[in-house]
């Protein structure tokens, strides 16, 4: 939920901080690309793609910390 309200977010909060720098470049040149209206469809794209890549990192840890967990048990 936190990509969706700052792109980036989501993945610093994960611990990918490298992966949420990467992002914020790719926004900033996006954003900087809007004058020549493509950055319109680039910023749009990396924004969608920051929320499902943060989904995803979030979803391998929880399934990381389900397996250590049954394996203790």
């Amino acid at each position: 939920m936190l990509s969706c309200a700052v792109p980036k977010l989501g993945q610093v909060y994960a611990g990918e901080l490298y992966r949420g720098i990467a992002l914020f470049a790719a926004l900033g040149f996006s954003f900087c690309l809007i004058v020549l209206v493509i950055g319109i469809f680039t910023f749009f794209a990396t924004w969608v793609f920051a929320v499902i890549d943060a989904y995803r990192i979030v979803e391998r840890q929880n399934s990381e910390i389900e397996k250590v967990s049954k394996v203790s048990v």
